[in-house]
C-alpha cells in the first residue's frame, strides 16, 4: 500500500504536460470507459419510465445497473482518504454535479420519482444537457411507433413537440410568442425523423398559439366586450 502511494506521489510531481497524458491515459482504463459499462438503448428506451438514479447513468450513456452512485462516488474527493490526481476521476467528478442537478430538480417539482423518457428529453433539452444521439433517437422513436399504446393515450410526435414548445416557451394566455420565434424554436428542436421544414415549423408555431393572437408578434388578448 506504502509503494501505491509513493508511487502516486511521484506521479503528481511530474511535468505538468506529462502529467496530463498520463491522467488521460489513466482515466481512459476506469470501468466507466469500457464496454460493460455502456447501456442497451434499445432496451431502456422501452421502458414506461426511469427513476431518477437511472436517468442519471443513461444521460452519461451508461448502463445504470453497473454504473450507479454507490459505485461512482467512490472515485470522488470527498470519498479518497489520501487524494492525488490519480485517485480521483473526471467522469465521476461529472457524475456528481449532474447527480446533484437531476436530484435538485425532482425536489421542485421539475422532474417526477418516476421520469418517462420522453419527459426526460424534454428536462434535457431545457438545461442543455446533450443526451447521447442514439439514445434520444429512440426514445421519439419508440414514442412513434409504440404499438402497446391505446387510442386514448396516443399522441403524435407532433403534439408532443408542440407540448415542448409550450412548455419552454412558456406559452400562456398572456404570453403568446412571437410567431417566427416559435418557428426557428421548431426548426432546432425538432428530431431529425420529423423531417421538420420551414412550411411544417410555420404551421406547428401557429397552432401552439391562439386564434385571437393573428400573424406575428406577441399581442396582448383583447378583453370581452371591447
Amino acid at each position: 500500500m506504502a509503494k501505491k502511494t509513493q508511487v502516486a506521489n511521484q506521479k503528481a510531481r511530474a511535468k505538468p504536460d506529462q502529467l496530463t497524458d498520463e491522467l488521460k491515459r489513466h482515466e481512459e482504463k476506469l470501468f466507466f470507459y469500457s464496454k460493460a459499462a455502456n447501456a442497451d438503448f434499445e432496451w431502456w428506451a422501452k421502458y414506461p419510465h426511469w427513476t431518477p438514479e437511472e436517468s442519471i447513468a443513461l444521460s452519461f450513456g451508461k448502463n445504470p445497473d453497473t454504473v450507479n452512485w454507490s459505485f461512482v462516488q467512490s472515485f470522488t474527493v470527498n470519498h479518497i482518504s489520501n487524494v492525488t490526481p490519480f485517485s480521483q476521476s473526471t467522469f465521476a467528478s461529472e457524475y456528481k454535479k449532474r447527480r446533484e442537478l437531476i436530484l435538485r430538480s425532482v425536489e421542485s417539482g421539475q422532474l417526477g420519482e418516476r421520469i418517462t423518457p420522453e419527459d426526460f428529453l424534454s428536462w434535457t433539452r431545457r438545461v442543455d444537457i446533450a443526451l447521447p444521439p442514439e439514445l434520444e433517437r429512440l426514445i421519439t422513436a419508440h414514442g412513434m411507433q409504440n404499438p402497446d399504446v391505446g387510442v386514448s393515450n396516443y399522441q403524435s410526435p407532433y403534439l408532443r413537440l408542440m407540448e415542448h414548445a409550450i412548455e419552454e416557451n412558456q406559452i400562456s394566455v398572456g404570453n403568446q410568442g412571437k410567431q417566427e420565434a416559435l418557428a426557428e424554436w421548431f426548426l432546432k428542436n425538432a428530431p431529425s425523423e420529423l423531417k421538420m421544414s420551414k412550411h411544417k415549423a410555420s404551421m406547428m408555431a401557429t397552432f401552439v398559439r391562439l386564434p385571437e393572437s393573428g400573424k406575428g408578434g406577441n399581442r396582448k388578448m383583447p378583453k370581452k366586450g371591447s
